[in-house]
Parts: structure tokens; C-alpha cells; sequence
């Protein structure tokens, strides 16, 4: 009798979640709140957190009162704090909140099973809107003074960065963007924090620190997108072709490239088939490096880059794959130097509480261990005290790629919780 209650208990468990985000999407339908959800769960499971993160997004980003709120929050002067009441206690944006969370005690998997390199993904930027959200929340908490519940928004947000990156690159670049937002928000209310909340907090960064890197995951989803799509269309170069879509910032190299690929598929089809098999060979081994790369700590990590193509091959592998992935791997890096920022910010405040406002005469003193070191150097943080009331913490940063086709200074971008660095 006990095994048959025990069964049909987990029967039952398992269908209200799906019963309820079959609730989710009709209404969704019924609300025209957005097409996203629709159009990629026309049967939802109610097992993938991923099914509550878009439809979460498609309410927040259909709501009146937060994109309102969105668009002027960082005006001056900035929307009094219960202009902001009113947006946190919006029914809609409740609920959107309520989605996200409920989408965090579930494993999160893409509803894209088979991505090619033209495979769009709309869903992915729209969590922007959903992460300032997030952001938000925790920022009326604070400022409401309550902190427990901002802390538990910020351990929140950030398991939602995590669990966003569930795909190539794209997603990786987004869960960067909404991670800072929430680090760099979270660093300015740590002066009104108590010693048991700094400690919470610290709990908070390192238990995010012990995740397995995404980036090993969102390479080989790279690599294994890219490769697909030479695959499917292996004797389709014309439709391969229409895959391939420069950005718009693309280098002359770049565009010669291409221009290589096309000349090669309009002149010579017939040697299009093995150029394909040589350039998916090399793909493999350029992604395998970086991905080995990866097992190198941030400090001594040299990224595998493409050379300028000299044949077809080439050509095709320099214009599907980006030259290098240092430059989404330095944000990463960013990404842990802020986290380690913010946990010795976190560390000097409950010091100074516990020692009549002293500041430590060094960052040994507050026992951080691996939460100290600046993930650029290898080395500790640099840390400067001006005073018993002030200091300074900054990471060293990543290297100065620069943009546009200007050449790399040489210098680096050093970061501190009030410094951002380009996306």
C-alpha cells in the first residue's frame, strides 16, 4: 500500500507542473502576450525550466509598466522608489518574476535540438528585458531594506545567467550582459549590509564559482552547430551559402574570404564536396584546441586563432568560425573578476563591522583564499587602503583587443565594480 501511495504521488507530481504550463501557454494564446512560447513549446513538457524563462519573457516584455520603467530607470534623476513599488507589484510582472523562479528548480535545456548557422533566436535576446527585471527586483529590496530578500534575488539572478546558457554563443553573450547588471547592482548596497549578510553573500559567490564553466559547454555547442550545418549541406553549397551571414563589421579578410567560398561554388562545384569535408576536418581541430585552451587557468589561457585563409578550405572555416574566441573568454574572465570583487568588498565590510570600522591592512587578513586572486594575473587583487574609511580593489582586466580595426594597444582594460567593460 505504502509503494502504490508513493507511485501515485510521483504521478501526480509529475503532471501538475505540466498541467500548469499548459495553464501558462493558453493563456499566453488567449493574451497575445508574445509568440515566442507558442511557437517553441507547442507542447510543453512543464520538466524544462527553459519553458518558464520564455514565457516569463514574453510577459515582461509585453508589459506596459515595465518597459516604461525599463526605458527611464537609469534617467536623472532617477523614478522615485514608489514609482518603482508600483512596477514591482504590477500583476503581470509578479507573475513574470513567479515564472522565473519556478523555472529554476528544473534542469533547463534548448528547445533547439539540431541549431545550423542561420537558426534564429529570438526567445535569447528578449532575456535582456528579463534580466534587468530580475535586476530591478533586487534593487527595491535593497532599497526597501530588505536585504535578506535581495540577497535571495541576486543568488537567484545569477542561477539564471547560468541557466540561460543552454546554447552557442548568443546565449553566452547574453547571460554576460544580465550577470554584471546584477553583480554591479548587488556592489552598491554592500556598505548597507550586516556581518551575517556579508557572509551570505560570500556563500553566495563561491557556490557560483564552483558551477562547472558554461564556456566548455557553448564551444562545443559551437562546434557542433557549425559542423552540422557543413553536413546538411554537404552537396547544397548554394543553400549553405545563404547561411553564412557576415556582420556587418566584418574585416576585408573576412569579406575575401567569402568572396573565396563563392568564387569556389560558382566556378569549381564539383570539388565543392571535398572542400566541405577539409574545412568540417578543420573546424573539429580549431574547436578541440579552444576547448582545450579552456583547461588552462585564465591567467596562462592562449586561444587558438585562425590564420589568414591560403585555400578554400580555409576560406570556408575563416568564414563560418570567429578568428578567435579570446574576446568572448576575456569576457568570462570579466565576468569572475567581478565576482571576486564583489566577494572581497563583501569580506572588508563584515571585517570593518567586526573591528570598530578598520579596514584590514591587506587582503590576507580577510582569509578569501581562491576569492582573492585577480583571475587576470594569478595573483592577488589589488587592493589599496587610503584610509580607515576607504580603499580600492581592482582586477589588472583583460587585454585591449580593440574595435573596428584599430590595432590592440597592449594595454589593459582594468576593472573595478564601478568600471564596465565594453560588450
Amino acid at each position: 500500500m505504502r509503494t502504490s501511495r508513493m507511485v501515485i504521488a510521483l504521478l501526480v507530481g509529475m503532471a501538475i507542473p505540466a498541467a500548469v504550463t499548459c495553464v501558462h501557454v493558453a493563456s499566453a494564446r488567449e493574451r497575445n502576450l508574445g509568440p515566442n512560447f507558442a511557437t517553441l513549446f507547442p507542447k510543453p513538457t512543464g520538466h524544462n525550466g527553459y519553458e518558464e524563462f520564455v514565457l516569463a519573457s514574453d510577459i515582461a516584455t509585453s508589459n506596459p509598466a515595465w518597459q516604461e520603467m525599463d526605458r527611464v530607470m537609469h534617467d536623472v534623476p532617477s523614478p522615485t522608489l514608489a514609482a518603482k513599488r508600483g512596477v514591482v507589484s504590477d500583476p503581470e510582472v509578479r507573475r513574470a518574476l513567479a515564472l522565473v523562479r519556478t523555472g529554476l528548480g528544473k534542469p533547463s535545456q534548448s528547445p533547439r535540438k539540431s541549431p545550423e548557422l542561420d537558426t534564429l533566436v529570438p526567445d535569447v535576446s528578449l532575456f535582456r528585458s528579463l534580466g534587468r527585471l530580475q535586476s530591478f527586483e533586487m534593487c527595491v529590496n535593497f532599497e526597501e531594506g530588505r536585504n535578506e530578500e535581495g540577497l535571495t534575488c541576486f543568488r537567484n539572478a545569477l542561477r539564471f545567467g547560468t541557466q540561460i546558457q543552454v546554447g552557442t554563443i548568443a546565449s553566452a553573450v547574453v547571460a554576460l550582459y544580465v550577470d554584471g547588471i546584477f553583480i554591479r547592482q548587488c556592489a552598491r548596497y554592500v556598505d548597507q549590509l550586516s556581518a551575517n549578510d556579508c557572509k551570505t553573500l560570500l556563500r553566495i559567490v563561491a557556490n557560483r564559482l564552483h558551477l562547472p564553466d558554461p564556456q566548455f559547454a557553448v564551444i562545443a555547442a559551437e562546434r557542433d552547430m557549425s559542423i552540422r550545418t557543413l553536413l546538411n549541406h554537404r552537396l547544397e553549397a548554394g543553400l549553405l551559402l545563404s547561411k553564412i551571414v557576415l556582420p556587418p563589421n566584418a574585416s576585408m579578410e573576412e569579406k575575401d574570404a567569402y568572396a573565396s567560398v563563392v568564387r569556389l561554388v560558382d566556378t569549381q562545384p564539383d570539388r565543392v564536396p571535398s572542400v566541405l569535408d577539409q574545412a568540417t576536418q578543420q573546424l573539429a581541430e580549431y574547436y578541440d584546441a579552444t576547448i582545450t585552451a579552456l583547461h588552462q587557468p585564465p591567467w596562462d589561457r592562449k586561444y587558438p586563432e585562425l590564420q589568414v585563409p591560403s585555400t578554400p578550405a580555409d576560406g570556408l572555416v575563416f568564414a563560418v568560425a570567429p578568428r578567435s574566441y579570446a574576446r568572448i573568454g576575456y569576457r568570462y574572465t570579466v565576468e569572475t573578476a567581478l565576482l571576486h570583487l564583489l566577494a572581497a568588498r563583501a569580506a572588508i565590510r563584515r571585517f570593518a563591522l567586526e573591528h570598530q570600522a578598520h579596514l584590514p591592512a591587506d587582503l590576507e587578513a580577510l582569509h578569501l583564499g581562491a576569492l582573492a586572486l585577480d583571475p587576470f594575473t594569478g595573483t592577488l587583487l589589488t587592493y589599496v587602503r587610503h584610509d580607515d574609511l576607504s580603499c580600492q580593489i581592482t582586477s589588472a582586466g583583460p587585454p585591449d583587443l580593440r574595435r573596428s580595426g584599430r590595432a590592440p594597444t597592449g594595454n589593459r582594460v582594468e576593472i573595478s565594480l564601478t568600471t564596465a567593460y565594453p560588450p
